[in-house]
């Protein structure tokens, strides 16, 4: 992979019902990579209502195996009940290992939920074997310089969704071979368009970045889901896009696994 290509990853957090549908369905007859990021309690069952990432009918356990017998994807932790205690991620781990029959030393991701983990707690905690074999955290969105003026552009991307306006919102979340262990992405909410979306991967392609999109649901019908919710329709228009901007060869297309692989040198 040439380094001046832009990149892009296609997330999905929570692990919601409908994943297993969009993974089967349009991911895999496309060739597209993507990274799946599960909340174990709220697929096995065992997250308190309180707890649980969302209303919705969450994937089972045999939804999380199929996509990880497919190379194609990444299992992660996203917590055991949307937590982001080192209790909670240990308990998630344990899960997966479980159920993907994982051995100690094999390497996870780990998408914090909400964007809560203490950067302390992994500091103190980084050479046990939790964090030893977590190979990168991915976080939300990121605001390095004229953050005042990134967080109203952000509000008004909102509203008026002037791609222009999300780009700016969005650029520091924009990622380089700089980004080494922590990653970041741009959440993609209920009312983002696609027009959004396609402007992030243009300046990605442009300027040689990396863009992590972070999904949670995709549905055919929206009007009654919550804020996370995305049009299915929209996403197919997406990801026709991202493969015609790979097939130019202006794109790489990875799983976050990958590209956390591709910034750090790792084979």
């Amino acid at each position: 992979m040439k380094k001046e290509k832009g990149s892009v990853c296609l997330s999905f957090d929570d692990g919601r019902g409908d994943n297993r549908y969009i993974a089967e369905k349009i991911l895999l007859p496309m060739n597209i990579p993507a990274t799946f990021n599960i909340t174990t309690g709220y697929v096995d069952g065992s997250c308190s209502p309180a707890d649980r990432p969302s209303i919705k009918k969450p994937m089972t356990i045999d939804d999380v195996r199929w996509i990880a017998e497919h190379n194609i994807f990444e299992i992660a932790m996203h917590g055991d009940e949307h937590k982001n205690t080192l209790e909670d991620i240990i308990k998630c781990r344990n899960k997966l290992a479980t159920w993907l029959g994982l051995k100690d030393d094999d390497l996870l991701g780990f998408a914090s939920p909400g964007t809560g983990l203490n950067i302390k707690t992994m500091n103190d905690n980084e050479k046990e074997m939790l964090f030893a074999n977590t190979t990168y955290i991915r976080l939300s969105l990121r605001l390095k310089r004229f953050v005042a003026l990134k967080v109203v552009s952000r509000k008004l991307a909102r509203i008026l969704h002037i791609p222009i306006l999300y780009k700016l919102a969005y650029s520091d979340t924009m990622l380089d071979i700089h980004d080494t262990k922590m990653l970041y992405s741009v959440p993609v909410l209920k009312t983002t368009t696609t027009q959004e979306i396609r402007s992030m991967v243009s300046a990605c392609k442009r300027k040689g970045k990396a863009v992590i999109l972070m999904f949670h649901s995709i549905c055919e019908d929206t009007c009654n889901d919550d804020n996370w919710t995305w049009k299915q329709q929209r996403f197919i228009n997406i990801c026709r896009f991202i493969c015609r901007e790979r097939e130019e060869g202006n794109i790489n297309v990875l799983k976050v696994s990958d590209l956390y692989k591709y910034f750090n040198c790792v084979e």
